[in-house]
């Protein structure tokens, strides 16, 4: 065998569907992970947008690694944001 793997014409039907099959799905994850960048603002992002910009063009599992992994869960429409509570030194007390 051709260490190329084969060729589309030495294919059965059925290769070369399931070729087209996984060819389109990668393509609509690297779409869809595009565009899920662009829009989530930085902060929603686990790292930095320029680390994840090269990962998403690894065929295959780099758009599946920024889905799964990249991405910062939004808060809830309507959900009260939980707020650290203040550990410096009460000041206001003393006067200052």
């Amino acid at each position: 065998m051709d260490k190329r793997g084969k060729k589309w014409s030495d294919m059965t039907p059925q290769q070369r569907a399931g070729t087209v099959v996984l060819g389109a799905i990668q393509i609509v994850l690297l779409v869809v992970a595009i565009v899920d960048m662009a829009r989530r603002p930085p902060e929603l992002v686990r790292g930095k947008k320029r680390f994840w910009a090269p990962v998403l063009l690894i065929n295959g599992i780099g758009p599946l690694a920024y889905l799964v992994f990249g991405r910062l869960d939004a808060p809830a429409e309507g959900a009260v944001r939980a707020e650290r509570p203040d550990l410096s030194p009460v000041t206001s007390a003393v006067g200052g």
